[in-house]
């Protein structure tokens, strides 16, 4: 892992990993990672472009894992979970406002675009794209978390287009 401050408070991390078990002589469940995170120096005070990507990738998985996406996990125009499979490559760019104070609160906006997909083999990738936009709210008081609510537009499959899907929760998205 590698992290950096680029400088006027923007950040940028790349991330590595491999795993493997060692059984009966054998290296067996080999997992591999890599992720990229940035985050941009605000922009005029009133921005910030922050965006991630990352591919995951199983091979002699006798666990029978696999990676789900979409809702909660970066397709969030796709239902929880539409997608799953041994590889998964997905990556997130918002455009997420400063946050305004409101009496003891903070709200925020967001502008985003997903992109992603799982399959059981590299080759069976094939991208799928949301774009849509959000509310973030913090009570400090409460809980360092903010609660976010989404409104997303799938671009292909059955959910394309409108009404969209709205989803809640807390955290960031990533």
């Amino acid at each position: 892992s590698w992290a950096v401050d680029a400088g006027k408070n923007s950040y940028l991390r790349f991330r590595a990993g491999w795993y493997a078990k060692h059984l009966n002589r054998a290296i067996v469940d080999h997992s591999w990672s890599t992720n990229f995170y940035g985050a941009s120096p605000s922009i005029n005070g009133w921005f910030r472009v922050v965006g991630r990507a990352g591919l995951n990738v199983r091979i002699q998985d006798s666990r029978n894992g696999f990676y789900s996406l979409g809702g909660d996990s970066g397709l969030r125009g796709y239902a929880v979970g539409q997608f799953t499979g041994k590889h998964r490559f997905r990556s997130n760019l918002e455009l997420r406002s400063s946050p305004v104070s409101v009496y003891s609160l903070r709200l925020g906006a967001v502008a985003f675009w997903d992109q992603g997909h799982t399959a059981d083999t590299l080759s069976d990738l094939s991208m799928r794209h949301d774009a849509g936009v959000g509310l973030r709210l913090l009570i400090p008081q409460v809980n360092t978390q903010v609660l976010r609510i989404d409104w997303a537009f799938a671009f292909q499959g059955i959910t394309a287009g409108w009404p969209g899907r709205i989803s809640m929760g807390f955290f960031q998205v990533f």
